[in-house]
């Protein structure tokens, strides 16, 4: 039987190169989990357009890179760059930075893939938020700053959410409610982090029962404004809080600055919006319960959750050298 290093200088193995703003050490990490790989980092920055490659790493190495491992935003700006391009691993779960870039006309010459790995981190974030509304953690401060003792009682809410985030929402004794957009099959209709499965068509219905709506969407053509126009006019009664760690395009900001202002919800907590940076002009900064964060529910630079996304990208590494299907292999015409 034939060696490992005798099978690796038969099989192709491509170049990696490794390019993260957000996470300096990725190439370190890839380095140290395929050392058999020739792993060539490409600096990146940020400058005033958004994240940036440096030019001359670009000059030097943009036309060989056949395998590519980076931040979404340091693409944004076009692959075109990148014409020996046969497979793109991002450094993340949502792509549409990319795929908006591409339609059926002008369809990619390259593999995309992601890695869903900020769950967990994405669901401390709600579950952050949840639970210091219910406890009336706010109130709560500003009833100190006034020296006043107020005591206010909370109850367990009802929430409608994607399965990713729901399992955390139950270990809470939450109720939750998963949208789909297609019926579920009886033995898909199992999930141990889902109380009910409800289909789009639905939503005004359950929007008028719930708590807290929590969305965690990927960006793409059939997510684009779903909750924008007066579909929210369904939550006037319950006044619900509405949770966005998807993507912004999700509702416009005309329909969220209304929803609040209406009452339709009873506020907000938005890590995503339509536009981002939020503008400083932005009417959402100044509202009363409204919530902003800067698109980082799912950043983090813990060491263990590098290496987990680095454990994805060499299995699919291996894989694209063996030819063999990728794990999490985007559909471009889904979108994700």
């Amino acid at each position: 039987m034939a060696n490992s290093a005798a099978m690796d200088s038969i099989r192709h193995l491509p170049a990696v190169y490794v390019s993260s703003y957000y996470f300096p050490d990725l190439g370190k990490f890839v380095r140290q989990a395929l050392p058999e790989a020739n792993v060539v980092e490409l600096k990146a920055s940020k400058q005033d357009v958004g994240l940036v490659i440096d030019t001359e790493d670009m000059r030097a190495h943009g036309n060989e890179v056949e395998v590519l491992f980076c931040d979404t935003g340091l693409v944004k700006g076009g692959l075109d760059a990148f014409p020996a391009l046969r497979w793109l691993q991002a450094k993340s779960a949502g792509v549409n930075l990319i795929t908006k870039q591409y339609c059926r006309e002008k369809r990619p010459s390259f593999r995309l893939t992601r890695i869903p790995c900020t769950g967990d981190l994405v669901s401390e974030y709600v579950i952050t938020y949840i639970l210091a509304n219910e406890k009336r953690v706010f109130p709560m401060y500003e009833a100190q700053r006034d020296r006043q003792w107020k005591q206010v009682p909370h109850h367990i809410p009802v929430v409608v959410i994607g399965t990713q985030v729901g399992r955390r929402c139950k270990q809470f004794g939450m109720t939750v409610i998963g949208v789909t957009k297609q019926v579920r099959t009886e033995e898909r209709m199992q999930h141990d982090a889902v109380d009910q499965y409800v289909t789009i068509e639905s939503l005004d219905e359950v929007l008028a029962t719930v708590d807290y709506i929590c969305c965690c969407l990927p960006g793409t053509p059939d997510t684009a404004n779903m909750l924008s126009g007066d579909i929210l006019k369904a939550c006037c009664q319950k006044k619900p809080v509405f949770i966005n760690t998807g993507r912004g395009d999700l509702i416009d900001e005309i329909t969220l600055v209304t929803a609040i202002r209406e009452g339709w919800l009873g506020g907000a907590v938005l890590d995503v919006n339509p536009t981002e940076p939020l503008p400083p002009d932005s009417p959402l900064w100044t509202l009363q319960n409204v919530l902003i964060t800067p698109h980082i529910s799912g950043y983090t630079r813990d060491p263990r959750h590098i290496q987990r996304y680095v454990d994805v990208f060499v299995e699919n590494y291996r894989r694209y050298c063996d030819g063999q299907p990728l794990m999490y292999e985007v559909d471009f015409e889904k979108g994700y």
